[in-house]
């Protein structure tokens, strides 16, 4: 579930996470909407992501990314290996930019 909150000039979704285990609140904010229809439209999106429970905390997919570089600098020698390896995680982490 979440929230659209106007902030200033623009427009910020919140998404209630629920609660961590010592009962805070978890929220996630997406902000920089222009318009109100944006933020609708935003907002949309992220429920249904939530709800499909595909949500993946970007601070995962950093730390996946920088494995993955250091996996590709010790693993593959050759300029031509690398290549194609940073081809494929290129399309792998394409979505998963912040």
């Amino acid at each position: 579930m979440s929230s659209i909150i106007k902030r200033g000039g623009t427009y910020s979704v919140v998404s209630y996470l629920g609660r961590d285990e010592v009962g805070k609140k978890r929220q996630k904010w997406f902000s920089g909407f222009s318009t109100l229809e944006e933020a609708k439209k935003g907002k949309e999106v992220i429920d249904n992501l939530s709800h499909s429970q595909t949500y993946i905390n970007p601070k995962i997919v950093k730390e996946i990314k920088r494995r993955a570089e250091l996996y590709k600098t010790y693993v593959f020698k050759s300029d031509e290996q690398r290549k194609v390896i940073t081809e494929f995680m290129d399309e792998i982490f394409y979505n998963w930019e912040e």
